[in-house]
């Protein structure tokens, strides 16, 4: 059992929209059997705001709160897309809320997190508009909920009404802005379309004001997005911050030299009249070489396809807390309609299609009012030259130019072998003779033991380095080293030692009955580096087996990979027997190939399983199963961690026997059977008694699993009474409305968590 300091950790750390009350966002678990957009964006239907006919025509503003929009439609949120446009109640709750056109009560949804008390009115032309966080609704709506809410004695109720009952006309007031659910007061504003997909409210002029400041661009993203491809003559991304603007213009002046398949991203915020916040961007475009390779549009998005707002930003670096970067190119297994007339793979530079050398790139960021930020600068496009040795002589080497790109420089560098300095000569121009396809350079090699040989085109791209070792002089017998990492689809294999490795290298990995030889190349003389392309799906251990000379000695190394793979499209399971937990997973699950490890370590008694990498969205997401120990310490269950506290999984029982199953959907992380032997606890009770009518107060919070706010019950006198419930403080609050009789009064609080822990606080009261 977790011991309380560590279980109040866990808690403290739970990520946004997975609070204590864990409740599926608004509306995902109500849409999930309904209608699927097509990912092209059929089915998906906003007004043209250029069109004379268009929609939201005669729609009113929503609020008389103010006309601050303090964020946009489409707006990062932590695993999904803002669904709407936010407006400011200038921290300050009870403003009107109209209805924005004629139509009928759809729903009522109240919930503790997210939206906290929502509604949804249905129009004549098909759309419906949601208003959320309210603090109240008006008498006949208010009415409704509090009925169902006695009805089912619960706080949380979504009551739907496919035929009208309430019938709004446009201007009513329909509620009051509040601050219920997440965040501080401020009213959050939808439109819908008749399938509940949201759409860009400001495509309607209705709601749009006036604003001529263009947006922010903050930083820039350059990533490589394949095994070898390097920005910088580097794997790793680089970013571009605090750059240099003029009026409206930015501009970046370092020429980026980049070679493979290459993306950009930016980091970029707008900004609008007499509004301190900053919103998001409506339309960014990318063009490289005077062609337009790139154009989102944040007009709609479909519901279940919202998650993939993680594949729209550059995800990596929001694990990392480095920022939030929208993509300019379509990574695969993205399926938003945002990219019209934008391909499959749009945005993604690949520098073989490119000439080699300059080529300007400009990004062009576009609020919804036509008010633009540009961002330019060059890329310097990488052809390296491919060369391998012919002859080696004590005066000249031969190189044959297997690339055919004109040559403009060799360099031939050499040292003694266990010499620190390496002794540069390089030759151009006429020095190097007659070049063709076979080049002679003359250079006297007699004097080294080791060579390093590379080659230049006019354009400044150099070719991989060719080592040779004209003499192996026998040195101490170093070991080989073998490391591996994931690297996108690609198994990277690097080779290393303290001393030289004199001999080529040969690599094979086996998996099962296949086994592959991976080609290596030198990085220096004492590293090589390989890929191995991963199969799409594979549960057995890989093992990679090295041989090479070191300093004249053959050694050989070998090292064990325990790597997974889940394909696309294709179901199946696994087990891995050292390790004792199982897998299994439907096609769909993930939207690209997934290639991941699991570790194992021991925290607090418990056994951690580490899922990795954390930055690869799932799609219908994997189902874990790990082994359950007999404990009567409580009730064990299945948690995930992703970065902070522990999160219960709804367990899925009967999957493999002797386990636990639980849905991992999202991101990959940490895994664990935890036992919750602690029940929910009542903090300070404010009990107190004005005019006949009771009202009392407290906090509540829970060790682990979760307060189940369903099996949770308030009652006075026996007789279920429902408080407001605040799921972002964790506070309850009741206000009674009617005298209650005089006499004493018992007021009874009984909380429940998650796996069936229970604790009752009693409290009596007079009525005089």
């Amino acid at each position: 059992m977790l011991s309380l300091k560590k279980a109040l950790l866990f808690v403290a750390g739970i990520a946004a929209g997975l609070a204590v009350f864990v409740t599926t966002p608004a509306d995902t678990a109500w849409v999930a059997g309904g209608p699927t957009p097509a990912s092209s964006g059929v089915g998906l239907s906003y007004p043209d705001p250029d069109s004379v006919n268009q929609n939201f025509k005669g729609y009113i503003w929503p609020t008389d709160a103010s006309r601050k929009i303090t964020s946009s439609f489409a707006e990062y949120r932590s695993d999904h897309f803002h669904g709407g446009i936010d407006i400011s109640t200038n921290g300050t709750v009870g403003h009107k809320v109209y209805s924005v056109q004629d139509g009928f009560l759809y729903r009522i949804r109240i919930t503790p997190n997210g939206y906290g008390k929502m509604l949804y009115v249905r129009h004549p032309d098909g759309y419906v508009s949601t208003y959320a966080h309210l603090k109240s609704f008006n008498g006949q709506i208010g009415e409704l909920a509090r009925a169902e809410q006695y009805r089912t004695g619960s706080y949380e109720i979504d009551l739907i009404y496919e035929t009208p009952v309430v019938r709004l006309k446009k201007g009513e007031v329909i509620a009051y802005t509040g601050d219920t659910g997440f965040g501080p007061p401020h009213l959050h504003f939808e439109i819908r379309d008749s399938d509940l997909n949201p759409v860009n409210p400001l495509l309607g002029r209705s709601f749009r004001m006036e604003d001529n400041l263009p947006p922010t661009i903050y930083r820039f993203l350059v990533r490589p997005l394949a095994a070898g491809s390097t920005v910088n003559n580097s794997e790793k991304p680089r970013i571009y911050s605090r750059i240099p603007r003029k009026y409206r213009a930015y501009r970046i002046a370092e020429k980026i030299r980049v070679q493979g398949e290459i993306g950009f991203a930016v980091e970029t915020k707008d900004r609008s009249n007499g509004v301190g916040g900053r919103t998001g961007v409506y339309t960014m475009e990318l063009i490289v070489a005077g062609d337009t390779v790139f154009r989102a549009s944040l007009n709609a998005v479909p519901l279940d396809k919202t998650k993939q707002i993680y594949i729209h930003y550059d995800l990596p670096m929001i694990v990392e807390g480095k920022g939030r970067f929208q993509k300019l190119y379509i990574e695969r297994g993205n399926e938003l309609p945002l990219y019209a007339g934008t391909p499959a793979d749009g945005g993604i530079i690949r520098t073989d299609r490119l000439s080699e050398g300059d080529h300007e790139y400009t990004v062009r960021c576009t609020d919804i009012y036509g008010n633009t930020s540009t961002l330019s600068g060059t890329i310097v496009v990488a052809h390296p030259p491919v060369i391998s040795l012919g002859a080696v002589t004590d005066g000249s080497i031969t190189l044959i130019n297997r690339s055919r790109s004109p040559l403009a420089a060799v360099s031939v560098q050499g040292k003694r072998q266990f010499a620190a300095a390496w002794i540069d000569h390089t030759l151009t121009g006429s020095r190097l003779g007659p070049i063709g396809d076979t080049i002679v350079v003359p250079v006297n090699t007699g004097q080294y033991d080791i060579l390093k040989i590379a080659a230049r085109t006019e354009k400044g791209s150099w070719s991989e380095p060719l080592f040779y070792n004209r003499r192996k002089e026998t040195g101490p017998a170093h070991r080989l080293y073998v490391d591996h990492r994931l690297a996108g689809d690609d198994l990277k294999i690097t080779l290393s030692s303290a001393g030289v490795i004199t001999d080529r290298p040969t690599v094979i990995v086996s998996e099962g009955l296949r086994t592959s030889v991976v080609p290596m190349k030198a990085v220096d003389v004492s590293s090589f580096v390989g890929y191995y392309p991963l199969p799409p799906r594979n549960s057995e251990p890989r093992t990679i087996r090295a041989e090479a000379g070191v300093n004249g000695h053959r050694v050989s190394a070998e090292e064990q990979s325990d790597l997974y793979s889940i394909p696309h499209d294709g179901a199946g399971e696994f087990t891995s027997v050292r390790d004792g937990f199982s897998v299994s997973y439907d096609s769909g699950a993930v939207f690209r190939p997934l290639h991941f490890t699991v570790g194992r370590e021991s925290e607090s008694g418990s056994t951690i399983y580490t899922f990795e990498p954390r930055d690869v969205l799932l799609n219908r997401g994997i189902r874990v199963s790990l082994p359950v120990d007999a404990n009567d310490n409580g009730t064990p269950g299945i948690y995930y961690r992703a970065n902070k506290g522990w999160v219960l999984l709804n367990a899925t029982p009967g999957v493999f026997p002797g386990k636990i199953s639980g849905d991992i959907t999202t991101l990959l992380g940490e895994v664990a059977v935890l036992t919750d032997g602690t029940a929910p606890t009542v903090g300070l009770l404010r009990l107190r008694v004005s005019g006949g009518k009771p009202s009392f107060s407290f906090r509540y919070h829970d060790n682990l699993s979760g307060v189940d706010l369903e099996k949770s019950v308030v009652t006075i006198d026996d007789a279920v009474v429902i408080p407001e419930i605040d799921g972002e403080h964790r506070r309850v609050k009741y206000a009674g409305t009617e005298r209650a009789k005089k006499g004493k009064h018992l007021l009874k609080i009984v909380l429940r968590d998650r796996v069936g822990n229970e604790s009752s606080v009693q409290r009596w009261f007079t009525v005089r």
